[in-house]
């Protein structure tokens, strides 16, 4: 997550739309279960994406709280 975190933190990329309970959103995603991640125009993850979704989830939260 840390190369989608750092992203946001530029000026070219601009800024997640964040609420309080985004990360609770990241989180019934992440109960999916599921094996690929593919996002719109960008990279494919495949791995362990249930806990890639959760430490999302843990930093929108931390975002979100700040």
């Amino acid at each position: 997550m840390g190369p989608a975190l750092a992203a946001d933190d530029t000026d070219d990329y601009g800024s997640w739309s964040l609420r309080p309970t985004s990360g609770e959103t990241i989180r019934r995603l992440a109960d999916l279960d599921v094996a690929t991640l593919a996002l719109m125009h960008g990279p494919v993850f495949t791995g362990d994406c249930g806990a890639a979704l959760r430490d999302l989830a843990a930093a929108i939260d931390a975002r979100v709280a700040r």
